[in-house]
């Protein structure tokens, strides 16, 4: 589940899927696009929850029964 936007011949979506492929995540469905995140998870029984903004995986854990992982990435290092 990613809130990024597609915006011309679905490129957001053919990243995302080989950065997946290339670390061999499974992975039932892909969706680009998608704005409320939690809502997405209480709705789908989703039961994992990967993300690099430590706000939209605190809002998962709040809403949602979704195992929930922050991913470190360069940009958000210095976060507390």
């Amino acid at each position: 589940v990613s809130a990024r936007e597609e915006r011309r011949g679905n490129i957001v979506y053919k990243i995302t899927e080989q950065w997946l492929g290339l670390w061999k995540v499974e992975y039932d469905k892909l969706l680009i696009g998608v704005t409320h995140k939690s809502k997405y998870l209480c709705d789908n029984h989703i039961d994992y929850f990967f993300d690099d903004l430590w706000e939209n995986c605190v809002e998962a854990k709040k809403y949602s029964s979704s195992v929930v992982c922050h991913i470190r990435c360069s940009y958000n290092q210095e976060m507390n």
